[in-house]
């Protein structure tokens, strides 16, 4: 206790002491004291800055404030500060997506997160096509067909078989009267049935769409 008073102290008397900052970290993370280190953990991410060391601070501070307890906007802060400070932090990412998830309503705001799930996929086209599709699909719920027409787009230059991109596309080109758009959509959708009927169908209605 003594050596927890001593370095509380120094602390005081310079707030940017990183030794002694350091030191408490370590201190309070033996003791648990969770409230005191949760404050540590944001003196040490003031002193050090922009930095790599400030971003991991910056996590584990988030996850410290998810696991003792912190209030929901707290803990939604302090992980929205680190995908701010780290756009490829995928654990911040994953939680910003997994709270937006459980919003009522769809926003910009998952859809633009869906989209940044989506580049972690460089090699799985078929999971990166389905992160673009539910961001289309999020902007066509809000109503913001241009956007939603181009994230069908890029989930089908992902991978141009994807049926529920397909049917975005055709849906989101109809309500817009996007003409063009409703016709290459029907047009790939005829292409990618093994069915006759529909392939007829998605051909007629590109024909009297033109």
């Amino acid at each position: 206790d003594s050596a927890l008073f001593s370095l509380g102290a120094a602390v005081d008397m310079e707030p940017s002491h990183l030794p002694a900052l350091r030191a408490l970290e370590v201190q309070h993370g033996v003791r648990r004291s969770w409230e005191e280190l949760h404050g540590v953990y944001g003196r040490l991410i003031s002193t050090l800055g922009n930095g790599i060391d400030a971003t991991e601070l910056t996590l584990e501070r988030a996850e410290l404030a998810q696991l003792s307890g912190q209030s929901k906007q707290v803990t939604d802060g302090l992980y929205r500060e680190c995908y701010e400070r780290a756009p490829r932090s995928r654990q911040a990412l994953l939680y910003l997506e997994n709270t937006a998830l459980q919003e009522e309503e769809p926003s910009v705001d998952l859809a633009e997160l869906e989209v940044a799930v989506a580049s972690y996929f460089d090699f799985d086209t078929a999971a990166r096509a389905e992160f673009y599709t539910r961001a289309g699909e999020i902007f066509a719920a809000l109503q913001t067909h241009g956007a939603a027409i181009e994230h069908f787009r890029l989930a089908l230059d992902a991978d141009d078989g994807c049926d529920a991109a397909l049917r975005g596309l055709s849906d989101a080109a109809a309500s817009s009267e996007q003409w063009e758009d409703l016709v290459e959509a029907c047009n790939r959708r005829a292409r990618a049935t093994l069915e006759p009927e529909q392939k007829i169908a998605f051909l007629h209605l590109a024909a009297v769409t033109m």
